[in-house]
Protein backbone atom coordinates (compact mmCIF):
# COMPACT_ATOMS: atom_id res chain seq x y z
CA UNK A 1 0.00 0.00 0.00
CA UNK A 2 1.33 3.45 -0.89
CA UNK A 3 2.12 5.77 1.98
CA UNK A 4 0.70 9.25 1.98
CA UNK A 5 3.32 11.60 0.55
CA UNK A 6 4.09 14.44 2.92
CA UNK A 7 5.02 17.73 1.38
CA UNK A 8 8.57 17.21 2.57
CA UNK A 9 8.73 13.81 0.89
CA UNK A 10 7.32 15.19 -2.35
CA UNK A 11 9.91 17.95 -2.44
CA UNK A 12 12.79 15.62 -1.68
CA UNK A 13 11.81 13.39 -4.60
CA UNK A 14 11.42 16.12 -7.21
CA UNK A 15 13.41 18.90 -8.86
CA UNK A 16 11.99 21.96 -7.13
CA UNK A 17 12.84 25.21 -5.52
CA UNK A 18 11.08 26.05 -2.28
CA UNK A 19 11.07 28.80 0.30
CA UNK A 20 11.12 28.19 4.01
CA UNK A 21 10.89 30.53 6.95
CA UNK A 22 13.94 30.75 9.17
CA UNK A 23 13.66 32.55 12.50
CA UNK A 24 10.87 35.06 12.93
CA UNK A 25 11.29 37.61 10.18
CA UNK A 26 13.37 36.27 7.28
CA UNK A 27 12.40 34.11 4.33
CA UNK A 28 15.23 31.97 3.08
CA UNK A 29 15.11 29.89 -0.13
CA UNK A 30 16.24 26.32 -0.31
CA UNK A 31 17.25 25.87 -3.95
CA UNK A 32 18.73 23.06 -5.96
CA UNK A 33 22.49 23.22 -5.71
CA UNK A 34 24.59 23.50 -8.86
CA UNK A 35 26.35 20.27 -7.90
CA UNK A 36 23.04 18.44 -8.04
CA UNK A 37 22.94 17.82 -4.26
CA UNK A 38 19.59 18.64 -2.71
CA UNK A 39 19.71 20.51 0.59
CA UNK A 40 17.51 19.47 3.46
CA UNK A 41 14.23 21.27 3.01
CA UNK A 42 12.08 21.90 6.11
CA UNK A 43 8.32 22.03 5.87
CA UNK A 44 7.26 25.04 3.82
CA UNK A 45 4.59 27.30 5.33
CA UNK A 46 3.42 28.74 2.03
CA UNK A 47 0.43 26.40 1.70
CA UNK A 48 -3.21 27.25 2.24
CA UNK A 49 -4.15 30.79 3.13
CA UNK A 50 -0.90 31.54 4.96
CA UNK A 51 0.71 33.26 1.98
CA UNK A 52 -1.92 35.99 2.01
CA UNK A 53 -2.01 36.28 5.79
CA UNK A 54 1.67 36.18 6.71
CA UNK A 55 3.00 39.68 7.45
CA UNK A 56 6.53 38.69 6.40
CA UNK A 57 5.48 38.63 2.73
CA UNK A 58 4.29 42.22 3.04
CA UNK A 59 7.41 43.20 4.98
CA UNK A 60 9.61 41.99 2.14
CA UNK A 61 7.64 43.98 -0.43
CA UNK A 62 7.76 47.12 1.70
CA UNK A 63 11.50 46.63 2.14
CA UNK A 64 12.02 46.62 -1.64
CA UNK A 65 9.76 49.62 -2.21
CA UNK A 66 11.38 51.67 0.57
CA UNK A 67 14.86 50.86 -0.70
CA UNK A 68 13.95 52.02 -4.21
CA UNK A 69 12.41 55.26 -3.00
CA UNK A 70 15.54 56.03 -1.02
CA UNK A 71 17.49 55.76 -4.26
CA UNK A 72 15.54 58.38 -6.27
CA UNK A 73 12.84 56.15 -7.75
CA UNK A 74 9.60 58.08 -8.29
CA UNK A 75 7.66 54.81 -8.58
CA UNK A 76 8.36 51.20 -7.61
CA UNK A 77 6.42 47.96 -7.55
CA UNK A 78 7.35 44.51 -6.29
CA UNK A 79 5.91 41.09 -7.20
CA UNK A 80 6.46 37.91 -5.21
CA UNK A 81 5.22 34.61 -6.65
CA UNK A 82 5.02 31.07 -5.34
CA UNK A 83 3.96 28.61 -8.04
CA UNK A 84 3.15 24.92 -7.82
CA UNK A 85 2.68 22.81 -10.96
CA UNK A 86 1.62 19.17 -11.07
CA UNK A 87 1.79 17.23 -14.34
CA UNK A 88 0.37 13.74 -14.56
CA UNK A 89 -0.39 11.24 -17.25
CA UNK A 90 -1.70 7.73 -17.68
CA UNK A 91 -0.23 5.73 -20.53
CA UNK A 92 2.42 8.39 -21.15
CA UNK A 93 4.20 9.80 -18.08
CA UNK A 94 4.27 9.65 -14.27
CA UNK A 95 3.39 12.34 -11.73
CA UNK A 96 5.78 15.31 -11.79
CA UNK A 97 5.59 18.07 -9.17
CA UNK A 98 7.42 21.36 -9.63
CA UNK A 99 7.66 24.38 -7.39
CA UNK A 100 9.03 27.87 -7.99
CA UNK A 101 9.54 31.04 -6.00
CA UNK A 102 10.72 34.39 -7.33
CA UNK A 103 10.59 38.12 -6.75
CA UNK A 104 10.89 41.08 -9.10
CA UNK A 105 11.47 44.76 -8.35
CA UNK A 106 10.54 47.35 -11.00
CA UNK A 107 11.53 51.02 -10.62
CA UNK A 108 10.78 54.20 -12.53
CA UNK A 109 13.49 56.86 -12.36
CA UNK A 110 13.27 60.01 -14.45
CA UNK A 111 10.68 58.37 -16.72
CA UNK A 112 12.73 55.24 -17.43
CA UNK A 113 12.27 51.66 -16.24
CA UNK A 114 14.72 49.48 -14.38
CA UNK A 115 14.08 45.89 -13.32
CA UNK A 116 15.82 43.20 -11.28
CA UNK A 117 14.63 39.77 -10.12
CA UNK A 118 15.76 36.76 -8.17
CA UNK A 119 14.69 33.38 -6.71
CA UNK A 120 15.78 34.54 -3.26
CA UNK A 121 13.47 35.90 -0.56
CA UNK A 122 15.44 37.82 2.07
CA UNK A 123 15.42 41.42 3.27
CA UNK A 124 19.00 41.83 2.09
CA UNK A 125 18.05 40.56 -1.36
CA UNK A 126 15.22 43.09 -1.59
CA UNK A 127 17.69 45.89 -0.91
CA UNK A 128 20.04 44.50 -3.55
CA UNK A 129 17.32 44.17 -6.21
CA UNK A 130 16.04 47.69 -5.56
CA UNK A 131 19.58 49.05 -5.95
CA UNK A 132 20.13 47.21 -9.23
CA UNK A 133 16.73 48.25 -10.62
CA UNK A 134 17.22 51.95 -9.84
CA UNK A 135 20.75 51.98 -11.26
CA UNK A 136 19.48 50.30 -14.42
CA UNK A 137 16.70 52.89 -14.78
CA UNK A 138 19.22 55.73 -14.41
CA UNK A 139 21.46 54.12 -17.04
CA UNK A 140 18.51 53.62 -19.40
CA UNK A 141 17.70 57.32 -19.12
CA UNK A 142 21.06 58.12 -20.67
CA UNK A 143 20.50 55.90 -23.71
CA UNK A 144 16.83 55.37 -24.56
CA UNK A 145 14.43 57.71 -26.31
CA UNK A 146 11.05 58.57 -24.84
CA UNK A 147 9.77 58.69 -21.28
CA UNK A 148 7.35 56.44 -19.40
CA UNK A 149 4.15 57.81 -17.88
CA UNK A 150 1.59 55.78 -15.96
CA UNK A 151 -2.16 56.19 -16.26
CA UNK A 152 -4.06 56.75 -13.03
CA UNK A 153 -4.94 53.71 -10.98
CA UNK A 154 -6.94 53.16 -7.81
CA UNK A 155 -4.84 52.39 -4.75
CA UNK A 156 -5.78 49.01 -3.23
CA UNK A 157 -4.35 49.13 0.27
CA UNK A 158 -4.94 45.64 1.59
CA UNK A 159 -6.94 43.10 -0.37
CA UNK A 160 -6.95 39.40 -1.16
CA UNK A 161 -8.63 37.40 -3.92
CA UNK A 162 -8.80 33.65 -4.50
CA UNK A 163 -10.05 32.19 -7.77
CA UNK A 164 -13.31 30.32 -7.04
CA UNK A 165 -12.86 26.64 -7.89
CA UNK A 166 -14.70 23.52 -6.73
CA UNK A 167 -11.78 21.16 -6.02
CA UNK A 168 -8.20 22.22 -5.31
CA UNK A 169 -6.12 19.60 -7.20
CA UNK A 170 -3.28 20.02 -4.70
CA UNK A 171 -5.57 19.02 -1.82
CA UNK A 172 -6.20 15.59 -3.37
CA UNK A 173 -3.60 12.84 -3.13
CA UNK A 174 -2.02 12.08 -6.54
CA UNK A 175 -2.85 8.38 -6.22
CA UNK A 176 -6.53 9.24 -5.92
CA UNK A 177 -6.37 11.31 -9.10
CA UNK A 178 -4.48 8.54 -10.88
CA UNK A 179 -7.16 6.02 -9.86
CA UNK A 180 -9.83 8.32 -11.26
CA UNK A 181 -7.94 8.68 -14.55
CA UNK A 182 -7.38 4.93 -14.84
CA UNK A 183 -11.11 4.41 -14.48
CA UNK A 184 -11.83 6.93 -17.25
CA UNK A 185 -9.37 5.29 -19.62
CA UNK A 186 -10.75 1.83 -18.91
CA UNK A 187 -14.21 3.20 -19.69
CA UNK A 188 -12.94 4.56 -23.00
CA UNK A 189 -11.08 1.43 -24.01
CA UNK A 190 -14.20 -0.65 -23.40
CA UNK A 191 -16.12 1.27 -26.07
CA UNK A 192 -16.45 -0.62 -29.39
CA UNK A 193 -13.73 0.24 -31.89
CA UNK A 194 -11.64 2.29 -29.45
CA UNK A 195 -8.10 1.68 -28.30
CA UNK A 196 -4.96 3.47 -27.12
CA UNK A 197 -6.56 5.91 -24.69
CA UNK A 198 -4.00 8.19 -22.99
CA UNK A 199 -4.43 11.13 -20.66
CA UNK A 200 -2.12 14.03 -19.80
CA UNK A 201 -2.97 16.80 -17.38
CA UNK A 202 -1.50 19.91 -15.80
CA UNK A 203 -2.58 21.65 -12.62
CA UNK A 204 -1.09 25.00 -11.68
CA UNK A 205 -1.62 27.06 -8.55
CA UNK A 206 0.06 30.44 -8.13
CA UNK A 207 0.13 32.70 -5.09
CA UNK A 208 1.11 36.25 -5.92
CA UNK A 209 1.73 39.32 -3.78
CA UNK A 210 1.97 42.81 -5.25
CA UNK A 211 2.89 46.09 -3.62
CA UNK A 212 3.70 49.53 -4.95
CA UNK A 213 5.01 52.89 -3.83
CA UNK A 214 1.50 54.27 -4.37
CA UNK A 215 0.36 52.31 -1.32
CA UNK A 216 -1.24 49.25 -2.93
CA UNK A 217 -0.82 45.82 -1.36
CA UNK A 218 -2.61 42.84 -2.92
CA UNK A 219 -2.39 39.07 -2.59
CA UNK A 220 -4.18 36.61 -4.80
CA UNK A 221 -4.31 32.93 -5.72
CA UNK A 222 -5.13 31.69 -9.21
CA UNK A 223 -5.46 28.25 -10.76
CA UNK A 224 -4.96 26.92 -14.28
CA UNK A 225 -5.99 23.43 -15.34
CA UNK A 226 -5.87 21.70 -18.69
CA UNK A 227 -5.47 18.25 -20.16
CA UNK A 228 -5.65 16.00 -23.16
CA UNK A 229 -7.34 12.66 -23.71
CA UNK A 230 -6.42 10.97 -26.98
CA UNK A 231 -7.52 7.72 -28.57
CA UNK A 232 -7.81 5.89 -31.88
CA UNK A 233 -11.15 4.81 -33.32
CA UNK A 234 -11.31 1.84 -35.72
CA UNK A 235 -14.43 1.63 -37.85
CA UNK A 236 -15.99 -1.67 -38.93
CA UNK A 237 -14.63 -0.91 -42.41
CA UNK A 238 -11.09 -0.80 -41.07
CA UNK A 239 -10.72 2.96 -41.18
CA UNK A 240 -8.69 4.57 -38.38
CA UNK A 241 -9.41 8.02 -36.94
CA UNK A 242 -7.12 9.61 -34.37
CA UNK A 243 -9.27 11.69 -32.06
CA UNK A 244 -9.32 13.56 -28.76
CA UNK A 245 -11.83 14.61 -26.13
CA UNK A 246 -12.97 18.24 -26.18
CA UNK A 247 -13.44 20.55 -23.22
CA UNK A 248 -9.98 20.12 -21.65
CA UNK A 249 -8.26 23.30 -22.85
CA UNK A 250 -6.72 25.73 -20.33
CA UNK A 251 -9.27 27.18 -17.90
CA UNK A 252 -9.46 28.83 -14.51
CA UNK A 253 -10.85 25.77 -12.75
CA UNK A 254 -9.59 22.96 -10.54
CA UNK A 255 -9.89 19.20 -10.54
CA UNK A 256 -13.60 19.53 -11.34
CA UNK A 257 -12.55 19.78 -15.01
CA UNK A 258 -12.20 15.99 -14.82
CA UNK A 259 -15.59 15.30 -13.25
CA UNK A 260 -16.16 11.63 -14.03
CA UNK A 261 -19.71 11.94 -15.37
CA UNK A 262 -18.77 14.91 -17.57
CA UNK A 263 -15.66 13.26 -18.99
CA UNK A 264 -17.51 10.02 -19.72
CA UNK A 265 -20.10 12.02 -21.65
CA UNK A 266 -17.33 13.88 -23.53
CA UNK A 267 -15.68 10.54 -24.39
CA UNK A 268 -18.93 9.24 -25.87
CA UNK A 269 -19.36 12.45 -27.89
CA UNK A 270 -15.78 12.19 -29.18
CA UNK A 271 -16.32 8.58 -30.19
CA UNK A 272 -19.57 9.43 -32.00
CA UNK A 273 -17.75 12.21 -33.85
CA UNK A 274 -14.90 9.88 -34.80
CA UNK A 275 -17.43 7.29 -36.01
CA UNK A 276 -19.13 9.94 -38.17
CA UNK A 277 -15.81 11.08 -39.63
CA UNK A 278 -14.86 7.50 -40.48
CA UNK A 279 -18.13 7.09 -42.40
CA UNK A 280 -17.37 9.96 -44.80
CA UNK A 281 -15.52 9.66 -48.09
CA UNK A 282 -12.32 11.69 -48.27
CA UNK A 283 -11.81 13.94 -51.28
CA UNK A 284 -9.20 16.53 -52.33
CA UNK A 285 -10.16 20.19 -52.10
CA UNK A 286 -11.09 22.01 -55.29
CA UNK A 287 -9.30 25.34 -55.03
CA UNK A 288 -11.77 28.21 -55.00
CA UNK A 289 -14.04 30.39 -52.88
CA UNK A 290 -16.78 28.87 -50.74
CA UNK A 291 -19.44 30.08 -48.36
CA UNK A 292 -18.24 28.84 -44.96
CA UNK A 293 -19.72 27.72 -41.66
CA UNK A 294 -17.35 28.05 -38.71
CA UNK A 295 -17.87 26.05 -35.53
CA UNK A 296 -17.57 27.95 -32.26
CA UNK A 297 -14.11 26.45 -31.63
CA UNK A 298 -12.96 27.59 -35.09
CA UNK A 299 -14.25 31.10 -34.39
CA UNK A 300 -12.40 31.09 -31.07
CA UNK A 301 -9.12 30.11 -32.76
CA UNK A 302 -9.44 32.97 -35.24
CA UNK A 303 -10.38 35.47 -32.52
CA UNK A 304 -7.40 34.56 -30.36
CA UNK A 305 -4.93 34.95 -33.20
CA UNK A 306 -6.34 38.05 -34.88
CA UNK A 307 -8.43 40.38 -32.70
CA UNK A 308 -6.86 39.24 -29.42
CA UNK A 309 -3.28 39.98 -30.39
CA UNK A 310 -3.94 42.84 -32.81
CA UNK A 311 -5.66 44.97 -30.15
CA UNK A 312 -2.75 44.78 -27.70
CA UNK A 313 -1.64 48.41 -27.78
CA UNK A 314 2.08 47.74 -27.40
CA UNK A 315 1.96 45.65 -30.59
CA UNK A 316 0.14 48.44 -32.44
CA UNK A 317 2.86 50.93 -31.52
CA UNK A 318 5.63 48.54 -32.52
CA UNK A 319 7.07 47.68 -29.10
CA UNK A 320 6.83 43.94 -29.79
CA UNK A 321 8.49 44.23 -33.21
CA UNK A 322 11.69 42.48 -32.15
CA UNK A 323 9.84 39.59 -30.53
CA UNK A 324 6.50 38.04 -31.52
CA UNK A 325 5.09 40.63 -33.90
CA UNK A 326 3.15 43.85 -34.31
CA UNK A 327 -0.43 44.55 -35.46
CA UNK A 328 -2.28 45.37 -38.66
CA UNK A 329 -3.98 48.19 -36.72
CA UNK A 330 -1.64 51.12 -37.33
CA UNK A 331 -3.02 54.38 -35.96
CA UNK A 332 -4.86 53.90 -32.65
CA UNK A 333 -5.73 57.56 -32.17
CA UNK A 334 -7.58 57.90 -35.47
CA UNK A 335 -8.91 54.33 -35.62
CA UNK A 336 -10.58 54.31 -32.21
CA UNK A 337 -14.38 54.55 -32.51
CA UNK A 338 -14.20 54.92 -36.29
CA UNK A 339 -12.34 52.02 -37.97
CA UNK A 340 -14.57 49.28 -39.41
CA UNK A 341 -13.10 45.93 -38.28
CA UNK A 342 -16.01 43.57 -38.94
CA UNK A 343 -19.59 43.36 -40.11
CA UNK A 344 -22.34 44.97 -38.02
CA UNK A 345 -23.01 41.55 -36.44
CA UNK A 346 -19.54 41.36 -34.90
CA UNK A 347 -19.19 42.48 -31.27
CA UNK A 348 -16.19 41.27 -29.27
CA UNK A 349 -15.24 42.07 -25.68
CA UNK A 350 -12.23 41.38 -23.45
CA UNK A 351 -12.66 40.72 -19.73
CA UNK A 352 -10.18 39.34 -17.19
CA UNK A 353 -12.97 38.84 -14.65
CA UNK A 354 -14.78 36.22 -16.78
CA UNK A 355 -15.91 33.24 -14.68
CA UNK A 356 -13.57 30.25 -15.17
CA UNK A 357 -11.42 32.23 -17.59
CA UNK A 358 -7.80 31.17 -18.00
CA UNK A 359 -6.75 34.85 -17.80
CA UNK A 360 -9.07 35.73 -14.91
CA UNK A 361 -7.55 37.60 -11.95
CA UNK A 362 -8.63 39.78 -9.07
CA UNK A 363 -6.11 42.42 -10.12
CA UNK A 364 -3.55 42.49 -12.90
CA UNK A 365 0.21 42.66 -12.33
CA UNK A 366 0.07 46.41 -11.81
CA UNK A 367 -2.65 46.20 -9.16
CA UNK A 368 -5.44 47.25 -11.55
CA UNK A 369 -8.87 45.62 -11.23
CA UNK A 370 -9.90 44.25 -14.64
CA UNK A 371 -12.94 45.65 -16.38
CA UNK A 372 -14.97 44.53 -19.36
CA UNK A 373 -13.70 46.25 -22.48
CA UNK A 374 -15.57 46.24 -25.79
CA UNK A 375 -12.89 45.87 -28.45
CA UNK A 376 -15.30 45.75 -31.40
CA UNK A 377 -18.89 47.00 -31.19
CA UNK A 378 -21.16 46.30 -34.15
CA UNK A 379 -18.08 46.03 -36.35
CA UNK A 380 -16.40 49.27 -35.14
CA UNK A 381 -13.07 49.32 -33.26
CA UNK A 382 -13.99 50.68 -29.81
CA UNK A 383 -11.17 49.57 -27.51
CA UNK A 384 -7.61 48.40 -27.02
CA UNK A 385 -6.00 46.10 -24.47
CA UNK A 386 -3.76 48.17 -22.25
CA UNK A 387 -1.70 48.35 -19.11
CA UNK A 388 -0.98 51.59 -17.23
CA UNK A 389 1.90 52.58 -19.48
CA UNK A 390 0.16 52.00 -22.82
CA UNK A 391 -3.06 53.66 -21.59
CA UNK A 392 -0.99 56.77 -20.84
CA UNK A 393 0.21 56.81 -24.46
CA UNK A 394 -3.39 57.29 -25.60
CA UNK A 395 -3.98 59.94 -22.94
CA UNK A 396 -1.23 62.05 -24.51
CA UNK A 397 -3.29 62.52 -27.65
CA UNK A 398 -6.89 62.23 -26.39
CA UNK A 399 -8.92 64.67 -24.36
CA UNK A 400 -10.62 61.80 -22.50
CA UNK A 401 -9.05 60.08 -19.50
CA UNK A 402 -8.14 56.56 -20.63
CA UNK A 403 -7.27 54.08 -17.87
CA UNK A 404 -5.69 50.65 -17.94
CA UNK A 405 -8.00 47.76 -18.84
CA UNK A 406 -6.09 45.50 -16.45
CA UNK A 407 -4.08 43.56 -19.04
CA UNK A 408 -0.63 43.69 -17.40
CA UNK A 409 0.74 40.18 -16.90
CA UNK A 410 3.96 38.62 -15.67
CA UNK A 411 4.07 34.82 -15.52
CA UNK A 412 6.39 34.84 -12.48
CA UNK A 413 7.93 37.41 -10.17
CA UNK A 414 11.13 36.99 -12.13
CA UNK A 415 9.47 38.49 -15.25
CA UNK A 416 8.51 42.04 -16.20
CA UNK A 417 4.79 42.64 -16.88
CA UNK A 418 3.54 43.20 -20.43
CA UNK A 419 0.06 43.81 -21.89
CA UNK A 420 -1.60 40.52 -22.88
CA UNK A 421 -5.02 39.74 -24.29
CA UNK A 422 -7.79 39.23 -21.76
CA UNK A 423 -10.49 36.58 -22.00
CA UNK A 424 -12.39 37.26 -25.24
CA UNK A 425 -16.10 36.82 -25.89
CA UNK A 426 -17.93 37.13 -29.19
CA UNK A 427 -21.50 38.27 -28.64
CA UNK A 428 -24.08 35.73 -29.75
CA UNK A 429 -27.24 36.57 -31.63
CA UNK A 430 -30.79 36.20 -30.37
CA UNK A 431 -31.44 33.44 -32.89
CA UNK A 432 -31.45 29.75 -32.03
CA UNK A 433 -28.96 28.94 -34.76
CA UNK A 434 -26.01 26.65 -34.08
CA UNK A 435 -23.35 24.85 -36.13
CA UNK A 436 -25.73 22.13 -37.35
CA UNK A 437 -28.61 24.44 -38.27
CA UNK A 438 -26.22 26.77 -40.10
CA UNK A 439 -24.92 23.83 -42.15
CA UNK A 440 -28.51 23.03 -43.09
CA UNK A 441 -28.92 26.53 -44.52
CA UNK A 442 -26.00 26.17 -46.99
CA UNK A 443 -26.59 24.79 -50.47
CA UNK A 444 -22.96 24.50 -51.56
CA UNK A 445 -20.15 25.35 -49.15
CA UNK A 446 -17.65 24.22 -46.54
CA UNK A 447 -17.80 23.71 -42.78
CA UNK A 448 -14.79 24.05 -40.48
CA UNK A 449 -14.77 22.33 -37.11
CA UNK A 450 -11.57 22.88 -35.15
CA UNK A 451 -8.70 24.67 -36.87
CA UNK A 452 -5.12 25.77 -36.39
CA UNK A 453 -4.31 29.36 -37.32
CA UNK A 454 -0.93 30.64 -38.53
CA UNK A 455 -0.52 34.40 -38.90
CA UNK A 456 2.10 36.73 -40.28
CA UNK A 457 4.14 39.19 -38.23
CA UNK A 458 1.31 41.75 -38.15
CA UNK A 459 -1.49 39.32 -37.20
CA UNK A 460 -2.99 40.21 -40.58
CA UNK A 461 -2.57 37.61 -43.33
CA UNK A 462 -3.09 34.04 -42.23
CA UNK A 463 -3.67 30.40 -43.05
CA UNK A 464 -6.29 28.36 -41.20
CA UNK A 465 -6.53 24.60 -41.60
CA UNK A 466 -8.21 21.74 -39.78
CA UNK A 467 -11.19 19.41 -39.97
CA UNK A 468 -12.97 20.44 -43.17
CA UNK A 469 -16.32 19.16 -44.45
CA UNK A 470 -17.95 19.57 -47.84
CA UNK A 471 -21.57 20.78 -47.61
CA UNK A 472 -24.09 19.94 -50.33
CA UNK A 473 -27.77 20.83 -50.06
CA UNK A 474 -27.55 21.38 -46.31
CA UNK A 475 -25.72 18.14 -45.52
CA UNK A 476 -22.12 17.14 -44.89
CA UNK A 477 -21.19 14.78 -47.70
CA UNK A 478 -17.41 14.31 -47.47
CA UNK A 479 -14.14 15.23 -45.80
CA UNK A 480 -11.86 17.57 -47.70
CA UNK A 481 -8.17 16.72 -47.47
CA UNK A 482 -5.35 19.25 -47.66
CA UNK A 483 -7.64 22.27 -47.43
CA UNK A 484 -6.74 25.60 -45.93
CA UNK A 485 -8.16 29.14 -45.86
CA UNK A 486 -6.04 32.06 -46.97
CA UNK A 487 -7.38 35.21 -45.33
CA UNK A 488 -6.73 38.75 -44.23
CA UNK A 489 -8.01 39.57 -40.77
CA UNK A 490 -9.25 42.97 -41.97
CA UNK A 491 -11.50 41.21 -44.48
CA UNK A 492 -12.37 38.03 -42.57
CA UNK A 493 -14.53 39.63 -39.89
CA UNK A 494 -16.22 41.91 -42.43
CA UNK A 495 -17.35 38.77 -44.28
CA UNK A 496 -19.48 37.51 -41.36
CA UNK A 497 -23.08 37.07 -42.57
CA UNK A 498 -24.74 35.61 -39.51
CA UNK A 499 -23.85 34.83 -35.91
CA UNK A 500 -25.04 31.81 -33.95
CA UNK A 501 -27.20 31.99 -30.85
CA UNK A 502 -26.31 31.39 -27.23
CA UNK A 503 -26.68 27.63 -27.71
CA UNK A 504 -23.69 27.70 -30.07
CA UNK A 505 -21.32 29.30 -27.53
CA UNK A 506 -18.23 27.38 -26.50
CA UNK A 507 -15.28 28.37 -24.29
CA UNK A 508 -11.81 27.38 -25.51
CA UNK A 509 -8.51 28.07 -23.77
CA UNK A 510 -5.38 29.09 -25.67
CA UNK A 511 -1.77 29.65 -24.74
CA UNK A 512 0.67 31.94 -26.55
CA UNK A 513 3.99 33.58 -25.87
CA UNK A 514 5.07 37.18 -25.97
CA UNK A 515 7.93 39.41 -24.92
CA UNK A 516 11.68 39.01 -24.71
CA UNK A 517 12.47 36.97 -22.68
CA UNK A 518 9.34 35.10 -23.70
CA UNK A 519 6.39 34.75 -21.30
CA UNK A 520 3.70 32.11 -21.78
CA UNK A 521 0.14 33.27 -21.22
CA UNK A 522 -3.27 31.60 -21.28
CA UNK A 523 -6.67 33.11 -21.96
CA UNK A 524 -10.17 31.86 -22.64
CA UNK A 525 -12.05 32.71 -25.83
CA UNK A 526 -15.83 32.27 -26.03
CA UNK A 527 -16.70 31.64 -29.66
CA UNK A 528 -19.99 31.19 -31.48
CA UNK A 529 -20.81 29.54 -34.79
CA UNK A 530 -20.67 31.81 -37.85
CA UNK A 531 -21.62 31.87 -41.50
CA UNK A 532 -19.34 33.92 -43.76
CA UNK A 533 -19.30 35.14 -47.31
CA UNK A 534 -17.15 32.98 -49.63
CA UNK A 535 -13.59 32.51 -48.34
CA UNK A 536 -10.53 31.47 -50.36
CA UNK A 537 -9.51 27.81 -50.06
CA UNK A 538 -6.23 26.33 -51.24
CA UNK A 539 -4.61 22.90 -51.30
CA UNK A 540 -1.90 23.20 -48.65
CA UNK A 541 -0.34 19.89 -49.71
CA UNK A 542 0.38 21.10 -53.24
CA UNK A 543 4.00 22.00 -53.90
CA UNK A 544 5.02 24.79 -56.20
Amino acid sequence: MNKHFSRRAAISHGTVSCAAFVGSSVLYPQILLASGRRPKVPECVLDGAQFSQDPRIRALIEKGVDAALRQRAEYCDVRITHTKTRRMGIGSRPVLDEEEISVGVRCLVGGYWGFASSPVWTEGEMERLATIATKQAIANGKMLAGQVKLAKSETIRNANWTMPIAIDPFSVHPNQIVDQFVGLLEFGNRQPGCRGFTINTRFKCQDKAFGSSEGSYITQRSYLTDGQIKFVFNSTEGKQVASSVEGLSPAGVGLEMFNEDRIRSEIILAIDKARFISSLPSLPIDVGRYETVLSSSSTASLLSGTVGKATELDRILGFEANATGTSYLKDPQSMLNSEIIGSKDVTISADRSLAEGAATVGWDDEGVAPRKNNLITNGILTGFQTNRETAAWLNDSKSIDITSTGCAYADYGISTPNPFSGNLTMKSSESGENFQSMIESIKDGIALDGINVDLDFQQSSGLASGLTYKIKDGKIVSLLQGSGILFRASELWKSVKSVGGANSRKSIGFEYSKGEPSKTYAHTVVGVSLVTEPLTYIDITRKG
